[in-house]
């Protein structure tokens, strides 16, 4: 393959799945973006290029998508979380103050903070070991399924669990 030939498969493969029409241009200049500073990481003076040298770059192109979801949307939710801690550095916000926050807040493009109590048990990110003041455990939420972003029918974006 020829490197725009490489690229545009690249391109395709981290578009399959989307309604592309849908998709905001910033959005799909961005994967298209990626797979070039990916070709130049992986095979930057390659004229041609093979099956493995194409799915080398994918697989970079991928986890550089990966980590730009995880310090966008997933770094603002932990800062967000983080201010909301009533004792500082203890990883956990009070469950009526998460409630709080998302009555009180103004960014109407912010509804993490509303799954139900019971979710939040049957996912273990509700620490309810003081009856009287349950509270949400921040790396849990993070973590929950409900966060990653189906971005193909291939595979979803979830935060990076930092602890690994």
């Amino acid at each position: 393959l020829s490197r725009g030939e490489a690229i545009d498969t690249v391109y395709d493969c981290l578009t399959t799945g989307y309604n592309i029409s849908q998709l905001a241009q910033a959005q799909l200049e961005s994967t298209r973006q990626s797979a070039e500073q990916a070709q130049e990481l992986v095979a930057p003076r390659h004229t041609s290029f093979s099956f493995m040298d194409v799915a080398n770059i994918l697989k970079v192109a991928t986890e550089s998508a990966g980590h730009r979801v995880d310090e966008g949307f997933c770094q603002d939710m932990e800062d967000r979380l983080t201010q909301m801690q009533d004792v500082e550095n203890s990883g956990r916000v009070k469950l009526s103050d998460f409630y709080a926050h998302q009555l009180d807040s103004s960014d109407g493009d912010f509804q993490q903070f509303q799954q139900r109590p019971e979710y939040l048990r049957q996912v273990g990110a509700l620490d309810e070991s003081d009856p009287a003041a349950p509270s949400i455990i921040i790396p849990n939420f993070l973590l929950m399924q409900g966060h990653c972003l189906n971005v193909s029918s291939y595979y979803d974006l979830c935060c990076i669990d930092l602890c690994e």
